[in-house]
């Protein structure tokens, strides 16, 4: 489809244009920003976003530049940054959150992590933070929305559909050259399959690790460990084929997940379940009357153990946003308590306390009211 000249009638499409409404914008899962001019007409592309060296502030580039002066320019740049900036914060409002409250020094730890990594962790990684917790600092940090589960460490909020798919658009701008297998998954999807291509990295960050060639939403990771815990006698669980339904997949990628994970398994003849009790004819009453074989009440299945054994993981991923500030310290400092009225650091202005994951969010807005 030919796209249209925006601003071919230059005055009457520039008049008004710094006071549109968000709703007159939108985004395409290529990072591209259209406009809609009215109710009635198509979106049209007018901007790609760009690459920077802030995560969740890529650049905003005109596409059609025809008809306008640099001053105008200038001016629809500034509209369609604003814009942008309003949306992440909107929809990354729970990841800010984060930043501002008032919560203990391994709490607040464990809730910068969370910030740095987009908001979802493999558990392991920051276990020597988790395992410390007390009470009341896991009921602070779920009250953020935290959820502590026990492969993954993640805000709840992350999987909600918005969040996914705009993370996977920003993740796709800062990572260009792996961006052609980073596919956004269907919404209401809590599993689907990948390509061998496909970046780890990239479905980890929007909340679907990979296990062989299925991506699973992370709290359908959790909820499958639970139903495992919960139908396991004497520390071991006979494989039910049913549990496959509780991730979407078939039993074949079930089984991948089970094993990536860490829980050990063997094929093992176990007893047949009775059979729902139906009425017989004599035949078959008489059949029963003869002593049954082995072969009869037993049937081969898969067990697991629910001693784990170290699962399989990638390696520490480089943050995407550089940064030669130094770490907070996970342990609080010697002599000093935990919580209390302590101020809590900002993180996104505090340097001592890391990169910052939002750099150029609250700059972009400065300097577009300084140049007002």
């Amino acid at each position: 489809m030919t796209n249209p000249a925006p601003f071919a009638d230059t005055q009457a499409a520039l008049e008004g244009f710094s006071q549109l409404t968000d709703e007159n914008f939108s985004l395409s899962n290529e990072g591209t920003i259209l406009w809609k001019q009215a109710a009635s007409a198509e979106p049209v592309s007018i901007a790609q976003l760009v690459k920077s060296d802030a995560y969740y502030a890529p650049t905003v580039a005109l596409t059609i530049m025809e008809h306008l002066n640099q001053e105008q320019v200038k001016t629809v740049e500034e509209r369609l940054s604003r814009w942008l900036t309003d949306t992440v914060k909107k929809t990354f409002e729970f990841l800010f959150m984060l930043e501002h409250t008032q919560i203990s020094n391994t709490a607040r730890g464990i809730a910068y992590r969370l910030f740095e990594e987009h908001g979802i962790i493999f558990r392991p990684r920051i276990q020597n933070m988790v395992k410390p917790l007390e009470l009341a600092e896991r009921q602070a940090l779920s009250r953020l929305g935290v959820r502590i589960g026990a492969h993954y460490v993640y805000v709840k909020d992350c999987l909600k559909p918005a969040s996914i798919r705009l993370m996977a658009i920003l993740w796709r701008i800062a990572n260009p050259e792996s961006a052609e297998h980073a596919i956004t998954p269907p919404d209401g999807n809590v599993s689907f399959a990948v390509s061998e291509k496909a970046p780890k990295r990239f479905y980890l960050t929007i909340g679907f690790p990979i296990f062989g060639d299925l991506a699973v939403r992370a709290d359908m990771i959790e909820r499958l460990n639970s139903a495992i815990f919960e139908k396991a006698v004497d520390g071991r669980y006979v494989f039910d084929p049913a549990l496959a339904s509780t991730i979407g997949a078939s039993v074949e990628q079930t089984h991948k997940v089970l094993r990536d994970l860490g829980f050990p398994s063997h094929e093992e003849a176990v007893e047949k379940q009775p059979a729902q009790e139906t009425e017989k004819t004599a035949e078959e009453l008489q059949t029963e009357e003869t002593t049954p074989t082995e072969e009869d009440t037993k049937e081969t299945k898969t067990v697991y153990s629910l001693k784990r054994v170290k699962p399989q993981t990638d390696k520490k991923p480089k943050p995407t946003v550089k940064s030669n500030d130094k770490k907070p310290t996970d342990k609080p400092h010697k002599g000093k308590k935990q919580g209390g009225s302590k101020k809590p650091m900002n993180v996104m202005q505090d340097k001592s306390h890391g990169h910052n994951a939002f750099a150029g969010l609250d700059a972009l807005l400065k300097q577009q009211s300084d140049k007002k």
